[in-house]
């Protein structure tokens, strides 16, 4: 349901500009809403979830399914640096996911978990896929 003069607080944080009249031009701004909104909206820690559970379905070793999310969101090959950092991002989030509490980001959203799916590591490239998500290359077309 949209309403006209309300938009929801996603699209203001994004300078959507209000339906009530055409606009020629969107204005474009960077600020630290934005990336907590990426960070933390339940639309970026569902899209991330889901599509790690697809990259975990087949037999791909760890290096083969970072490639493939970040072409997958990016449209293109990671840079050997680019692996590297994450490499030792995911590492870092395997060491992390082993907590409850950190494991919380696989409740949000509606999307099904997938029957027999370990949890360490589906919170681990979640948590991957989400930093992919707010990468500044993602978010802007410049």
């Amino acid at each position: 349901f949209w309403k006209r003069a309300a938009p929801s607080a996603m699209m203001s944080v994004f300078d959507a500009p209000s339906r009530e009249i055409c606009t020629v031009r969107r204005e474009s701004t960077n600020t630290p809403l934005q990336a907590l909104a990426l960070l933390n909206g339940p639309e970026i820690i569902e899209s991330s979830r889901v599509l790690a559970q697809e990259l975990l379905a087949g037999d791909a070793d760890d290096s083969d399914i970072l490639r493939r999310a970040f072409s997958t969101i990016l449209q293109r090959s990671p840079s050997q640096q680019e692996m590297q950092i994450l490499t030792a991002t995911l590492k870092s989030e395997l060491e992390a996911a082993t907590s409850k509490e950190n494991q919380s980001v696989l409740s949000v959203g509606r999307a099904e978990l997938s029957p027999g799916s370990d949890p360490v590591r589906l919170t681990a490239f979640t948590m991957v896929n989400r930093m992919i998500f707010n990468l500044s290359e993602t978010v802007s077309r410049h």
